[in-house]
C-alpha cells in the first residue's frame, strides 16, 4: 500500500469519525477563531459529505426564538437573549453578536423576528420596534418603524421585499432601498409569509393578505384552534399549521379544510422549491406535506426542551437540510432525503 493511499486513507476515517461523533453528541460552540475587524467568530464546522442524519448545535442558555434561511442555504438564528449567529452553506458557524450599534436589545415577540431573503441578506427586529439589516454578515444602521408599539411578526421575499407589522395592526413595507410609513394590516400578526411584492399573507387572530396595493381583512379559518406558522411557495400555493397539530393549505383562491398531522402541536411550517412542504411538531417530529398526504419523515433524538422555530433548504442536491431551533438554545441540523418526501 503506498504511503499517499495510506494518508487520504486516515484523512477520510478521522472526518467520518469526527462527524459521526457530531452527530452522535454536542457540536459545542465554544472557543473558536474570532476574524479580525469584523466583528464575527467562526464557531463550528459541519462537513455535509458525511454529515450523520441529525446534529446538535448548542448556540446559547436561553430560548432561541427565531430561524430564518434564504433560498441558497445561508441561515440567521436570534435568540432571546440578542444574541445572532448565522449558519451557512451546512460548512460552518458563526457567532454574529448584536448589532455593533445595539448594546440592549429587547427582542421582538414571536417566531417571526428574523428574515432572510438573498444570499446572505437577512432583516432582524430589534427593540421590538425598529429593524436592522444584515448584509454580508455586517449590520446596517437600524430603522425605527413603530413608535410605542411591538412590531409582532417580520417576513421577506426574494426580490427584497420585506413587511413588518406591529400590535396594532400598522404595517410597514420594505422596496428594496427604504421603509415605508404605516399601512394599516387589520390586525397584528404571529407570522407573515412573503412572496413578492404583490403578495404577502399573515397570521395572526385570522389570515389577511397583501395584493401589493393593500392587506385584505382577516378571515378565521382555524375555528377553536390558533394559528402557529405560515409559509407560501407564491400566491398560489400556502400551508397554515395549528397547535392543535392540523394544517390548512391555500389552493389558488381558496382555503381547504382542515387536515389531521398528529396529536401534538404543530410548531413550524417550511416550503420547498419542489412544491412540498415539511412540518414540524414542537416535540420534534418530521412531516412531509403532499397533494393531502401526509408522511412522517424523521424526528429529532434527544431534544432538549421543545421546539421554537424551523428553516429548510434545498440548496444541497437531493437532500432537504432543516435547521430547528430550541426553547433550550440549541439548534438541530437534520438532513431529510428527498426520496423519503411524501408521494
Amino acid at each position: 500500500m503506498s504511503s499517499r493511499f495510506r494518508i487520504v486513507r486516515t484523512v477520510v476515517v478521522v472526518a467520518f469519525v469526527t462527524a459521526m461523533l457530531a452527530g452522535c453528541g454536542v457540536v459545542s460552540t465554544a472557543g473558536g477563531t474570532r476574524s479580525h475587524g469584523t466583528h464575527r467568530r467562526v464557531v463550528g464546522q459541519l462537513s455535509h459529505p458525511l454529515l450523520p442524519p441529525s446534529v446538535r448545535i448548542v448556540l446559547s442558555s436561553t430560548v432561541l426564538e427565531s430561524i430564518s434561511c434564504s433560498v441558497s442555504g445561508y441561515c440567521l438564528v436570534e435568540a432571546e437573549s440578542g444574541r445572532f449567529w448565522s449558519l451557512s452553506g451546512m460548512s460552518k458557524v458563526v457567532e454574529l453578536g448584536q448589532s455593533p450599534l445595539v448594546r440592549v436589545k429587547n427582542a421582538g415577540i414571536g417566531s417571526a423576528s428574523v428574515s432572510c431573503f438573498s444570499g446572505d441578506r437577512c432583516m432582524a427586529i430589534l427593540f421590538s420596534r425598529d429593524v436592522v439589516e444584515l448584509v454580508n454578515g455586517k449590520w446596517q444602521r437600524p430603522v425605527g418603524l413603530s413608535l410605542g408599539h411591538v412590531l409582532t411578526g417580520l417576513g421577506c421575499a426574494v426580490d427584497g421585499f420585506c413587511a413588518a407589522i406591529d400590535g396594532l395592526g400598522d404595517a410597514y413595507l420594505f422596496s428594496g432601498e427604504a421603509w415605508s410609513t404605516a399601512v394599516n394590516a387589520w390586525g397584528s400578526a404571529l407570522s407573515i409569509s412573503c412572496q413578492s411584492s404583490q403578495s404577502c399573507f399573515a397570521v395572526g387572530g385570522g389570515v389577511s393578505h397583501w395584493n401589493g396595493e393593500k392587506w385584505t381583512k382577516p378571515v378565521a379559518i382555524d375555528p377553536g384552534a390558533s394559528m402557529v406558522a405560515i409559509a407560501c411557495l407564491d400566491s398560489m400555493s400556502c400551508v397554515v399549521v395549528d397547535n392543535e397539530g392540523r394544517y390548512l393549505r391555500w389552493k389558488t383562491d381558496h382555503w381547504t379544510s382542515s387536515i389531521d398531522v398528529t396529536s401534538s402541536s404543530l410548531a413550524a411550517v417550511a416550503s420547498l422549491n419542489n412544491g412540498d412542504y415539511v412540518v414540524i411538531s414542537d416535540v420534534g417530529v418530521f412531516y412531509s406535506l403532499r397533494a393531502g398526504k401526509v408522511k412522517k419523515v424523521g424526528s429529532l433524538k434527544n431534544l432538549d426542551g421543545l421546539v421554537s422555530g424551523m428553516a429548510c433548504t434545498t440548496a444541497t442536491p437531493g437532500d432537504i437540510i432543516c435547521y430547528v431551533t430550541s426553547t433550550r438554545g440549541s439548534v438541530y441540523v437534520q438532513r431529510i432525503p428527498q426520496s423519503s418526501l411524501a408521494r
